[in-house]
């Protein structure tokens, strides 16, 4: 019986050598990201640096490429540094994303224009792993445009001729960028200057192996609220009677025993902010009745009081609707001042900005009211959890 098997074991063993027999490789191999197949697709993409098909250039820089990348976390990222005879810094930022069910990578390539031409934006590529061939490629993102980035409301102060040096700027447009650790892709519009490019909002994407999708909590929103008022409606500008895509309603309300007004704006029934405008003679609004020695004063119809109820715009520092209360104690608490309202909401005041609470936010016992400017609070506690309703500017001027 024993050599019947080792007869069997020892014909299996030659059949199988026989027929040139090799195991079989797993075809399922996760996909790494490595320094060497980076570099394959850098030397393969177009617009190499100065000297780089010199063996001592390229030795020498792919060197120095190779320390940088051990040191990054981001291994599907390359940065190369050459510098032209010129001479010009010539960099490349490369990011690579796997395709999920092809042998093919993205290439999304910047390239700062350090010595003028262009329009400096990523260049997207299509590198095949098996022929490593590099072609040109859309970036698969959804199209977008300067809506996006902005809204009617934050472009309001935007001038006849501030759109026209938009139209007459040949790289304006939307701008990609892969290079950022808060996401895939972060994605802005660049075109406008100074005050309106810091109040855009930067939109972030993921990569999900075919394309780009939306990744809204890695957004970066603009800042749109400071000291000056909102930033497209800063204080003793006009209140706009009209703004496209959204309602304008006034509104009257008892304050201090008197009749005021205010100028709701709303956008698909969602209260965005209200406007409060300008009273007294030294703003000028007022007006002669009948009687020359009478004098009644009205609204100048000039901005004086904003309060912003929609989570989209922001302070300078990163504070919202719906912040946590928290966060903003523990960056001012030495500057502000805790008021318990005589609409018996709560106001976080920094000297011409106000963070609103609920009553029911504070934990503890608040204090009588007694006037019309409300009650101090002494070492407010807020209640775990509890956020900012609104944020209130006032003109301090």
């Amino acid at each position: 019986m024993k050599n019947i098997k080792f007869i069997i074991v020892l014909g299996t063993a030659l059949c199988l050598a026989s027929c040139d027999f090799k195991p079989k490789t797993n075809l399922n191999r996760p996909f790494e990201w490595n320094f060497d197949l980076l570099w394959e697709v850098y030397m393969s993409s177009p617009g190499l640096g100065y000297d780089m098909d010199i063996e001592d250039t390229i030795q020498s820089v792919r060197e120095r490429t190779k320390k940088s990348y051990e040191l990054q976390e981001s291994k599907n990222k390359l940065f190369v540094h050459t510098v032209d005879i010129v001479p010009c810094d010539h960099d490349a930022y490369l990011t690579c994303f796997k395709y999920q069910e092809a042998e093919q990578l993205l290439v999304l390539c910047y390239q700062p224009i350090d010595c003028g031409g262009g329009c400096p934006d990523t260049e997207p590529y299509l590198y095949d792993l098996k022929s490593k061939t590099m072609t040109k490629t859309e970036i698969p993102v959804m199209a977008l445009d300067i809506m996006d980035f902005f809204d009617e409301l934050t472009l309001l102060d935007v001038t006849e001729e501030d759109w026209a040096d938009l139209e007459e700027n040949d790289c304006a447009g939307v701008f990609h960028d892969a290079w950022s650790e808060r996401a895939d892709l972060m994605v802005a519009f660049s075109g406008f200057y100074g005050r309106i490019d810091d109040r855009q909002t930067q939109l972030a994407f993921e990569w999900n192996g075919r394309e780009f999708v939306r990744k809204p909590e890695a957004d970066i929103i603009g800042a749109t609220i400071s000291e000056e008022g909102f930033c497209s409606l800063p204080y003793d500008s006009e209140i706009p009677w009209k703004v496209e895509g959204y309602d304008i309603k006034r509104q009257t309300f008892m304050a201090e025993g008197e009749e005021q007004e205010k100028y709701a704006i709303s956008k698909d029934g969602e209260l965005i902010m209200e406007i409060e405008p300008e009273w007294g003679i030294a703003s000028g609004g007022f007006t002669l009745d009948f009687d020359p020695n009478n004098l009644v004063l009205k609204p100048n119809h000039r901005v004086d009081i904003i309060t912003v109820y929609s989570d989209r715009y922001q302070t300078v520092d990163g504070f919202h609707v719906g912040s946590p209360i928290q966060e903003v104690m523990e960056k001012f608490a030495d500057d502000a001042t805790t008021f318990y309202m005589a609409d018996e909401r709560l106001a976080v005041d920094l000297e011409g900005i106000q963070f609103i609470l609920d009553k029911e936010d504070y934990d503890g016992t608040l204090p009588e009211i007694e006037s019309d400017e409300g009650a101090i609070v002494d070492d407010p506690i807020f209640k775990s959890g509890a956020q900012v309703k609104a944020i209130r500017l006032y003109n301090t001027k």
